[in-house]
């Protein structure tokens, strides 16, 4: 049964490293915005959790002549311990930013967590050796892209909306200060 999804698995590991790199440069070349605004280094690092988790559990499926219930262990211990780490994050990013709203954290936090809870459900059942953890997997994998997806460009917004506003102030206050340098010649 395990070698009738390496295909798929395979297929899956490229399109993550593939999304994982281009997140990576995106992060990457807009790491002076990131830092300085509050959220936003949180937020970034959403989108890699549920790639990751794609990507390690994705790795286990492919680790040849193993028994189901090792592959059930192994895809479960990532799916709690990288769904772990991104509720953390989650957790923190809301405290750390001021004034919150508390529906969209739940709601972020609840789409974080279905995945990962996914994932976790895949493991358990082919601990058990059943092998609809298969099939409990491609939800988890799907829910991951287009949550990845979804926070990725909300935080691509966010980035140049911030970007905008500043260069809008910028140009309000340069504006008032040549305003006051042409009255103090006057």
């Amino acid at each position: 049964m395990i070698a009738d999804w390496q295909p798929f698995f395979t297929a899956i590991i490229g399109t993550t490293g593939a999304l994982l790199g281009l997140l990576f440069v995106g992060i990457s070349m807009s790491i002076p915005k990131i830092i300085t605004s509050t959220g936003l280094p949180r937020a970034a690092a959403q989108p890699l959790f549920l790639l990751f988790g794609v990507l390690t559990t994705s790795l286990f499926f492919l680790v040849p002549n193993q028994p189901l219930s090792v592959l059930g262990t192994e895809v479960l211990g990532a799916s709690l311990v990288v769904g772990g780490a991104a509720t953390y994050n989650d957790l923190v990013a809301f405290r750390e930013v001021a004034g919150s709203e508390l529906g969209r954290f739940l709601s972020n936090f609840i789409f974080n967590l279905i995945p990962f809870g996914l994932m976790a459900a895949s493991g358990a059942f082919l601990m058990a050796e059943r092998e609809q953890g298969f099939y409990v997997m491609l939800p988890a994998i799907i829910l991951s892209f287009v949550q990845a997806t979804t926070i990725s460009w909300a935080f691509l917004v966010a980035i140049h909306t911030k970007s905008a506003r500043a260069r809008h102030v910028r140009s309000h206050i340069g504006a008032e200060a040549e305003g006051d340098e042409h009255r103090e010649r006057e």
